[in-house]
């Protein structure tokens, strides 16, 4: 019947796909050969279906490129379109199909893996929350410098997981955080030009 085949994927829906995806792939044979239906085809073209909350929707728009990230394929990055979004009112969740031509060298197509859908980037140095203090007003850290602590100044960019990514303004700024800082993660009575023996 080839549920899942590229033919379809322009009329599936929102229901069609939930069924579909909660059926195990043995069910689901396109052949007397047995092939699961659903198996990610070395084709010119090829489909990645990703389920998403509600809540998350307006992020999206078809036709767009995104990065699609597989964490277990060693983090391999591929540019893909969204090329079409299945959702039904009163639903939590939507699904985001994604369309691409890249046929990536030792890729493994597994039918159901892991992605992450890269929406922005942000680079400079990744800080433990737990290393944040505030200064004379001024957010920072303390990082080892020689046998001194120093504060550094940061600019928060993006927070997760508890980490923070902090802009690298030092060439232009030393008074802030800079790449290969020894960061000061725990401590007491910690203050600029401490001492530590």
């Amino acid at each position: 019947k080839n549920i899942l085949s590229s033919e379809n994927i322009d009329k599936m829906s929102y229901s069609e796909y939930l069924t579909l995806v909660s059926r195990p792939a043995e069910d689901l044979n396109v052949s007397d050969k047995g092939y699961p239906v659903g198996k990610i085809v070395t084709d010119h073209l090829w489909y990645v279906a990703c389920e998403i909350d509600i809540d998350d929707l307006h992020n999206y728009e078809t036709d767009k490129d995104y990065s699609i990230k597989f964490p277990y394929n060693n983090d391999t990055a591929i540019t893909m379109k969204l090329y079409r979004i299945l959702s039904e009112v009163g639903s939590d969740t939507a699904v985001l199909i994604f369309e691409t031509g890249t046929l990536p060298a030792n890729f493994n197509y597994l039918r159901h893996q892991t992605v992450q859908i890269v929406s922005e980037y942000y680079t400079g140095c990744r800080i433990p929350i737990s290393a944040l203090r505030v200064v004379n007003g001024q957010a920072g850290v303390y990082v080892l410098h020689g046998s001194k602590i120093v504060f550094k100044r940061i600019e928060p960019l993006y927070e997760y997981d508890g980490y923070i990514i902090s802009a690298d303004k030092s060439a232009d700024d030393a008074s802030y955080i800079a790449k290969n800082d020894f960061i000061v993660t725990k401590g007491k009575d910690l203050y600029d030009g401490k001492i530590i023996e």
